[in-house]
């Protein structure tokens, strides 16, 4: 589990530094704050170990860059990820685990990323970096075997996430497991409550995943965006573990019951499969519920408003508790505006 984040030179960040990470992780804060710059920080990192997006199948560095830049890829449009395009300062990313273990890493304009050995900066007061080809032997010489399992099966969950990827590359690991039926429920709870199960169907390009109802059968392509948004971030939820999750808005899409049913799935799967959970908002429903989740679950949660200065790019990070959102609720002030208390 990651406990603190430091990242310098990464879009509008030239300095963020978080500390106290936990189970559950929820950012807030004003647009251009630099949210999802921290999500894509660690699915950065996790590039070190695994360059390829699973989900997508894609290169992570190309997805990271057409997130932003909507076309092009890393080798030609990569500058966009760099704190006021200034290529010539590196992009690095510093995280401390649970275990006491610190990885850094550096993201030169005109190279690969790079891993910190630690061992050696303090033996010779030089920094030595490593380059991914030969990660898994020095990862195992540094007892660095958890977190190397972590970042390497990191997982990014947005709305650039497609019913095809599920097809293509999700649902037959959840048959083999028979982890659908956890997605059935889901779909029953709150978007359709006459599934009767979730298929392959031929379509007219092939197979697509369908709901089954009493007397007929639906794409999932077709439902309302909030049950494929919901079916989507379940499939891989019921599927990975030991890693971390990180999700952007969750919320978009979803009306109020859809939201608590989806962060009840997310959260139990949190806790069932050892999953540290990354999650940008814009909603205070989504604190609220999750903050009560969390204390059913007996899971930690933990949430922080972030801050950009524009000037220097430099973030503030502030620790919002429990006690601080029901004064300020009770005050009639939303949390989401600290920004101009």
């Amino acid at each position: 589990m990651i406990e603190s984040l430091t990242i310098e030179n990464l879009r509008g960040i030239k300095k963020l530094s978080i500390s106290g990470l936990t189970n559950i992780n929820i950012f807030v804060g004003k647009n251009g704050a630099g949210k999802s710059t921290i999500l894509e920080a660690i699915f950065l990192a996790s590039t070190f170990f695994n360059k390829e997006d699973t989900l997508r199948g894609k290169n992570k560095l190309d997805y990271i860059v057409k997130r932003r830049a909507g076309r092009g890829n890393w080798q030609n449009s990569r500058d966009i990820l760099w704190y006021a395009r200034n290529t010539s300062e590196d992009i690095t990313i510093e995280l401390r685990f649970r275990t006491g273990n610190s990885l850094k890493f550096k993201v030169p304009y005109a190279g690969e990323i790079s891993l910190q050995i630690p061992s050696e900066e303090k033996a010779t007061g030089k920094a030595t970096w490593l380059k991914p080809d030969n990660y898994l032997d020095v990862a195992r010489s540094l007892g660095l075997e958890k977190e190397t399992v972590y970042l390497r099966e990191v997982v990014f969950l947005d709305s650039r996430l497609s019913v095809y990827d599920i097809e293509r590359r999700v649902w037959r690991y959840l048959l083999d497991k028979r982890l659908d039926k956890l997605v059935v429920d889901l779909v029953r709870d709150e978007y359709e409550p006459r599934t009767e199960s979730i298929t392959y169907k031929p379509g007219i390009s092939g197979f697509v995943l369908s709901i089954l109802l009493p007397h007929t059968s639906v794409e999932i392509d077709g439902l309302g965006d909030g049950a494929r948004i919901a079916i989507l971030y379940a499939s891989i939820l019921a599927l990975v573990s030991d890693t971390g999750v990180l999700i952007e808005d969750p919320e978009v899409h979803q009306h109020p019951g859809g939201l608590l049913t989806l962060l009840k799935f997310t959260l139990k799967m949190a806790k069932e499969r050892n999953l540290q959970l990354f999650i940008t908002t814009h909603s205070l429903e989504l604190v609220s519920i999750a903050r009560e989740l969390c204390n059913k679950y007996g899971l930690d949660v933990k949430v922080f408003y972030i801050e950009r200065d524009h000037e220097t790019g430099l973030v503030d990070v502030r620790t919002i508790d429990r006690v601080d959102l029901e004064v300020l609720e009770k005050m009639g002030l939303d949390p989401r505006l600290l920004h101009v208390l």
